[in-house]
């Protein structure tokens, strides 16, 4: 019986999908219990059909196929709706894994029963020679009882959004999807943040110490969100973490240096696409003028800059499920 599935999502990037399938169909090889499941979302490219066909024709292997583009988040949550695994892993088809850590993840998903998360530690860069020379074959690992206290002690907003950095538990995976959607706008781009700080809580979790995989930047496939993501989601996602037993002092010193980055770069993208695409200027005054479509933000905004306290603004309360 299969204990972990390998999702892989994917559109209009049909080398980086061959070239998963081939890294995951040679990482299994000699691993029982793992499938893979590829989530095309819809894509307009195919890639060369004697190649691909000859992949997917594994038995370890499923390609399914979105009648409609349902959108980055989309995918990411039909991913671990439709798993019927015991743990789901969510890999972005552009991002580089170091030989041998499907073998590392099953050997941690074996050896502790209560557990919820599995966080691989990784580099975010420009891609660059060096990037590849660092990465290490995963044989350090750190076990938390807590799977919360993991978090806590390596929380960092980009590294914990990063889908391919968490194994999940499925089962709560799926109850965080569902309670985000309760609470939260459902297509937001910070949801990955939320689902894996959500499902450390109902476990022990373990800490792959080795830089086990990097995570080229550079185009996005969410780069037309660039706004939402930067001033809305990410923080909006951020400070829900206090629903899941993250500290607030952690919570405000991250939002604090996210905002301090955010000043550079994301304020002046902010602002050319205000002028340069009309439907965003409705959509940036909803952000700058109306704090209450984003209360989380907002109340943690003014209290951490400004030294401001509005107490008539509080923290969304989770809603149990």
């Amino acid at each position: 019986m299969n204990k972990l599935t390998i999702a892989l999502p994917t559109y209009n990037r049909p080398a980086q999908i061959i070239e998963k399938l081939i890294f995951f169909l040679k990482e299994i090889q000699y691993v029982e219990a793992v499938k893979i499941v590829v989530s095309d979302n819809a894509s307009s490219i195919k890639p060369d059909k004697d190649y691909f066909e000859k992949l997917i024709s594994s038995e370890r292997v499923i390609y399914n196929v979105n009648e409609k583009n349902i959108g980055l988040i989309g995918n990411y949550i039909r991913c671990i709706e439709t798993t019927d695994t015991e743990f789901v892993w969510v890999v972005g088809d552009d991002d580089i894994l170091t030989e041998g850590i499907v073998q590392s993840i099953m050997l941690q998903i074996n050896k502790y029963s209560d557990l919820a998360i599995i966080h691989l530690k990784h580099i975010y860069e420009f891609e660059n020679a060096q990037c590849r020379k660092m990465l290490e074959k995963p044989d350090s690992f750190i076990y938390f009882t807590n799977g919360t206290d993991l978090v806590q002690e390596n929380f960092d907003i980009s590294r914990f959004m990063k889908i391919t950095a968490n194994v999940l538990r499925t089962e709560i995976a799926k109850k965080a999807v569902k309670n985000w959607s309760l609470n939260h706008a459902p297509q937001s781009l910070g949801l990955p943040l939320y689902v894996s700080v959500y499902t450390a809580q109902y476990g022990s979790g373990v800490l792959i110490d080795n830089i086990s995989f990097w995570g080229p930047s550079g185009k996005s496939s969410w780069s037309s969100q660039k706004v939402e993501f930067y001033l809305c989601d990410t923080p909006e996602s951020t400070v829900a973490c206090l629903e899941c037993g993250i500290d607030q002092k952690i919570i405000d010193a991250s939002l604090s240096q996210y905002f301090l980055k955010m000043t550079g770069y994301p304020f002046k993208q902010f602002f050319k696409h205000i002028f340069t695409f009309p439907p965003r200027f409705q959509f940036a005054f909803k952000v700058l003028l109306t704090p209450m479509s984003y209360p989380q933000w907002y109340k943690a905004f003014i209290k951490k800059i400004l030294k401001f306290h509005l107490p008539n603004l509080k923290y969304l309360e989770p809603k149990v499920i």
